[in-house]
């Protein structure tokens, strides 16, 4: 059997793996065109597939950048103007330091007050200011309101928990008629996806569940991220896939790593 093993390096040095059992099918038929409502688990793959092109935009796009929480202190007339005000303040900002501004953007307002969450890229002068000087930065650039939250993004961090909740209520109201953007999220224009390199192996189901801890590619040191592995079976083909992701390895995480394993190694030989 072969196995079909597509490889996504971010800018950030984090690398997604997809690998599914490869069967040769023969040409299929054009789509049909939609008969039937969507089901409750194909919404649920959709929204996986989702998060997980979100997830691979802001490892690629914003390393080190910011996460904001902004919250209206009254709800506007009209959301979606506010929203987009905000923003071409926020470019005109980027521009004028000579900066293009990225950003991804979702908006809860259901059953709570409005508020934005937004993923950012710094410039040159938010780079030289410290958290308050931030937060006054951007208060003069919201206008609706004092309740903000930043958080600057973790270095070497995955941003798994990030993606799903920056759109966690998006992604079952997105449909609402009264949904400011009526998707998931919106994103500034140039987001780059990671490029994908496809290759086939030999091996089959037991090779296809067996993810190494640590892999090397080009040469570098890989560690698996724990909770990035997925396991699941394709309704329609039949065929298994698993997903993971990997991140370089650090060196002082290493050589902690390589102690840990002496000093356990040495408690065994003095059992």
């Amino acid at each position: 059997m072969k196995i079909k093993q597509i490889t996504k390096k971010c800018k950030d040095g984090v690398i997604f793996i997809d690998k599914k059992l490869f069967k040769r099918n023969k040409a299929r038929d054009r789509r049909a065109k939609r008969k039937h409502r969507t089901t409750d688990k194909q919404k649920e793959i959709n929204s996986r597939i989702a998060n997980r092109k979100i997830l691979e935009m802001i490892h690629n796009n914003f390393e080190g950048g910011i996460f904001l929480t902004l919250t209206f202190a009254q709800l506007p007339d009209n959301l979606r103007k506010e929203i987009d005000n905000f923003l071409r303040r926020l470019k005109y900002r980027y521009n004028k330091c000579s900066c293009k501004l990225k950003y991804i953007a979702a908006v809860e307002f259901q059953e709570c007050r409005p508020h934005l969450h937004i993923i950012i890229n710094k410039n040159a002068v938010m780079d030289t200011m410290n958290k308050s000087e931030l937060e006054d930065y951007i208060k003069r650039v919201w206008k609706n309101g004092d309740i903000i939250n930043i958080r600057p993004l973790e270095r070497h961090g995955y941003y798994k928990n990030l993606a799903e909740y920056l759109v966690k209520e998006t992604a079952a109201a997105f449909n609402d008629n009264n949904s400011p953007f009526n998707c998931r999220c919106i994103h500034s224009q140039g987001l780059e996806l990671p490029e994908a390199e496809t290759m086939i192996i030999d091996g089959d189901y037991n090779t296809l569940l067996n993810v190494p801890d640590i892999e090397v590619i080009d040469g570098k040191e890989y560690e698996l991220i724990w909770d990035s592995q997925y396991t699941g079976r394709n309704e329609f083909t039949g065929s298994y896939y698993v997903t993971y992701a990997l991140k370089p390895i650090v060196k002082n995480r290493q050589r902690r790593r390589e102690k840990a394993i002496k000093k356990r190694t040495f408690n065994r030989i003095r059992a």
